[in-house]
């Protein structure tokens, strides 16, 4: 037979009720939300529910909401900065919820993004939505690239838009301001000489063991170019042998569509041995490579 569930007296129910009422009268502020939870030690603690930021301009704001409603907020422009915390009622926590929880947004990944070279303006968009099993970590861009999602991103962004319009407490910014990120603690730990050496030791056969393989390179290299209304960027590898890996990049003034080319192949001797004479040469390096560049990978 189970055992009855545990009740707490009436007497004892009523003495924390007033504690607390006391506590409120009191105008002490509410403990800062970092300050309430330690994720690697309170394994209890409720989950994070998602963190956002909007960088614009002239304002970066972000905000971070665990899963039972308790949120936290910042907003910076230029030196000033206004950082509070509160907890959301539980209808705007469901509506919160919905809007995370859209079809759209759900499915939605980086890849299905246009990750422009030029941006419309200045107004990026990170977004990290809890997921079973997985964070779905987003970034858009610019205000353009947010046009295909905005039955799903418009509600969001103006949700983060109003949020000082709850019920919050203000936190000063030495002691609160943290970037929206969750908190965290580092235990160090002390051990003693002897289970130091031995540590130390097979610490070190360890890594003896699983040093990554180092394959050289003789050259590693990002070029941008800009001009005739467009711009490019240019990132090559050359190994040693000879073998070569290049992508370039490409998008002009007005539109929208990057121009992508990936290139693997392996240059001639003769065209690795004139590789090797430009970078040997440091004072006529980089003033001339750009001319040889063209005679080293042909028409790439």
């Amino acid at each position: 037979m189970l055992p009855p569930p545990f009740r707490m007296p009436d007497a004892v129910q009523y003495l924390i009720l007033c504690l607390c009422l006391f506590y409120l009268a009191s105008g002490r502020a509410i403990p800062p939300l970092y300050a309430q939870i330690d994720t690697a030690t309170d394994v209890n603690a409720p989950a994070y529910l998602f963190r956002m930021e909007r960088h614009l301009r002239d304002t970066d704001v972000c905000a971070l909401v665990r899963g039972d409603g308790q949120y936290h907020v910042e907003r910076l422009a230029g030196e000033k900065a206004d950082i509070f915390e509160g907890v959301l009622a539980l209808a705007d926590l469901q509506k919160l919820e919905r809007l995370l929880g859209a079809d759209e947004l759900f499915q939605l990944t980086q890849e299905k993004i246009v990750m422009p070279m030029i941006t419309v303006d200045n107004d990026k968009l990170p977004l990290s939505v809890l997921r079973p099993g997985y964070w779905q970590n987003l970034t858009l861009p610019d205000s353009e690239s947010r046009k295909p999602f905005q039955q799903s991103l418009v509600p969001l962004v103006k949700w983060l838009e109003e949020m000082d319009k709850q019920k919050h407490v203000r936190l000063t910014e030495e002691g609160a301001r943290n970037n929206c990120l969750p908190p965290g603690k580092i235990e160090l730990k002390t051990r003693n000489r002897s289970a130091s050496v031995t540590s130390t030791s097979t610490e070190t056969e360890a890594t003896a063991t699983k040093q990554p393989v180092l394959i050289s390179y003789a050259l590693r290299a990002v070029i941008n170019r800009l001009g005739n209304q467009q711009i490019e960027r240019t990132c090559v590898i050359v190994y040693s042998a000879g073998r070569y890996h290049l992508e370039r990049k490409r998008q002009r003034f007005g539109s929208r569509d990057v121009k992508i080319q990936i290139f693997e192949d392996s240059i001639s001797d003769t065209q690795l041995q004139l590789l090797r004479e430009i970078l040997d040469t440091p004072t006529q390096a980089f003033p001339s490579f750009p001319p040889h560049f063209p005679s080293i990978w042909g028409s790439l």
